[in-house]
């Protein structure tokens, strides 16, 4: 989604997920 963007704020297997 934001790969890595919002590492920080979301869990990274979400966000680097997709």
């Amino acid at each position: 989604i934001y790969m890595g963007f919002l590492n920080t704020s979301v869990p990274s297997a979400i966000v680097e997920s997709d």
